[in-house]
């Protein structure tokens, strides 16, 4: 069996920094699992299976991962995992009405990263018209795309 095949790379997904971070938020509410591997930047996706490998992930298999020749089934149930790993992450937050903000924070290294929030049934006089945090997701250029680097869940509620 060969690996996946995606249909994401025929879409603009990955042409521009917000379009990227839309696309893999968009693809963690919908579980769309070979979107989001596809997104991933080689930071994301070492740090993915090495995590999986601490985790018990026969190295054999992290191995063919890391070189793409992963069979069709062993990328399912892998990227799957991955997915709710992700939504884990975001746990707290509100995935039906997650967005990103489109105000880039350009960082030192060239990555720029974003801010992910979360709609509030709460009225503007208490909230000051924004939204929930929900964290950030970091993404750089690789080969001319952009792809995320990192997803970073809003950090819990203090004590």
């Amino acid at each position: 069996m060969g690996a996946p095949v995606s249909t994401w790379e025929s879409t603009d997904a990955g042409a521009d920094p917000f379009g990227t971070v839309c696309a893999f938020v968009d693809a963690i509410v919908w579980g769309e699992h070979h979107v989001i591997w596809e997104l991933f930047g080689p930071d994301a996706r070492e740090h993915a299976l090495a995590a999986a490998g601490r985790k018990g992930m026969d190295a054999v298999a992290v191995a063919r991962a890391r070189q793409g020749t992963w069979g069709v089934e062993e990328a399912d149930n892998f990227l799957s995992a991955l997915v709710r790993g992700l939504r884990v992450d975001l746990s707290g937050t509100d995935l039906d009405t997650i967005h990103a903000v489109d105000a880039a924070e350009v960082r030192s290294n060239g990555s720029v990263r974003y801010r992910l929030e979360c709609a509030t049934l709460l009225p503007p006089e208490i909230t000051g018209g924004a939204d929930w945090a929900a964290g950030a997701v970091v993404v750089h250029e690789v080969d001319g795309r952009w792809r995320v680097r990192l997803l970073e869940p809003r950090p819990p509620a203090g004590p």
